[in-house]
């Protein structure tokens, strides 16, 4: 790619994330567009100080490195809503608190990265018109697995005595 060339206002790509950035006074800056885990580091380092609660601050160090490792080695701006329902699915039901939270996080990273200029378009990991059709709804503090499947199966399909059609 001829870089003197290139006048059009945008990011252009030369397939090995390595970036030219062009705003709209024609300016050009080269940008490297970091790994997932990469990023985080920059983004803890930045906003760990503003969270005065430590459980807050530790479940960002714990939750992060820990459950999202599948994200660690992938480009931030190549990152997919598969990707990130490839880390929730497996805690999704069975650890719901920590599940939301880890969405949460990664949602926030996604943003920041945005807002840093390594990402363009939505968010994977956004909940609104994203991830809430394809993740199941939890109530507060209770997980869908604690509830029977005999239960859930009667809240969804009312009996029916077909002798007089009445539902039971």
């Amino acid at each position: 790619m001829e870089v003197a060339a290139l006048n059009d206002t945008g990011m252009h790509s030369d397939g090995n994330r390595l970036y030219l950035a062009i705003d709209a006074n024609g300016r050009k800056a080269s940008l490297s567009i970091p790994s997932f885990w990469k990023f985080v580091e920059e983004f803890l380092a930045t906003k760990s100080h503003e969270w005065k609660n430590a459980k807050h601050r530790a479940q960002w160090f714990m939750t992060l490195p820990t459950y999202a490792a599948p994200l660690h080695a992938l480009a931030i701006d190549k990152i997919t809503t598969v990707d990130v329902l490839g880390v929730l699915r497996p805690i999704w039901i069975e650890k719901p608190e920590t599940g939301s939270r880890l969405r949460g996080q990664i949602e926030a990273v996604l943003d920041a990265a945005k807002a840093a200029g390594h990402r363009n378009g939505e968010n994977p990991a956004a909940w609104a018109g994203n991830l809430a059709h394809l993740l199941s709804k939890r109530t507060a503090g209770q997980s869908i697995a604690a509830v029977p499947k005999a239960t859930r199966r009667k809240e969804r399909i009312p009996s029916v005595d077909h002798s007089c059609g009445l539902f039971l």
